[in-house]
C-alpha cells in the first residue's frame, strides 16, 4: 500500500451515504430464507477465506508466523512438523481456519445498489461494508456485523486522499 500525505476518516455511515445513498430498507426477516440463509454463508465464508489468504500471503519468514501466531492466539506447535515456508504457510491456514469464525450478522438492509456502487465499495472504500448477492430477489444486500452504536460513531475505512480531500482510488 502506498503512503499517502494526506488521508481521510469515514465513518460508516458516511460509507453507506457514498455507496447506498438512501436507497436502503431494513429487513431483517430476510435471514429467515432459505436461498438467503445459503447466499449469506457463501459470502461469509469466501470473506473468511480471504481474510486467512491475506494474513497467510504476508508470512515470508518464521517470525512472521510466530507474530500470527502470536497475534491470533494459536497453538505454539502448530510449525513444529513444517520444514519450509510453504509447509507454515499451510499449517498457519489449518490453524487460522479453525481459529476465525464467521462475523455475527445483526442487520440486513435491502438496497438499491447495482455492480458500480459494488465496485466503488471495493474499489475506493476498501470493501468498508459488507454485502450479499441474493439472485431470488435480484438485489444487494448489506449485512451490519455492529450494534449499539449511531452508525456515525462506527469507524467505516480510512482512505488516502488528495489535497481537495477526494478520495484516491488504490
Amino acid at each position: 500500500m502506498k503512503k499517502y500525505e494526506r488521508s481521510k476518516e469515514l465513518s460508516y455511515a458516511e460509507c453507506v451515504k457514498m455507496v447506498c445513498n438512501d436507497n436502503i430498507i431494513l429487513c431483517n426477516e430476510i435471514a429467515n430464507d432459505v436461498d438467503f440463509r445459503e447466499c449469506l454463508y457463501n459470502h461469509l465464508f469466501e470473506e473468511k477465506s480471504k481474510e486467512i489468504n491475506d494474513v497467510v500471503e504476508e508470512v515470508e519468514v518464521l517470525e512472521d508466523a510466530e507474530k500470527i501466531i502470536d497475534e491470533y492466539c494459536l497453538n505454539d506447535d502448530i510449525l513444529e512438523d513444517c520444514e519450509d515456508i510453504e509447509d507454515i504457510k499451510e499449517a498457519l491456514k489449518g490453524a487460522l481456519d479453525d481459529n476465525i469464525e464467521f462475523p455475527e450478522v445483526f442487520q440486513y438492509y435491502l438496497t438499491g445498489c447495482n455492480d458500480d456502487d459494488i465496485r466503488y465499495n471495493r474499489e475506493y472504500l476498501k470493501n468498508a461494508l459488507s454485502f450479499v448477492y441474493f439472485e431470488k430477489l435480484d438485489l444487494y444486500v448489506l449485512c451490519v456485523y455492529h450494534w449499539g452504536t449511531s452508525w456515525n460513531y462506527v469507524h467505516g475505512v480510512t482512505v488516502p486522499c488528495d489535497e481537495y480531500g477526494m478520495i484516491i482510488k488504490e
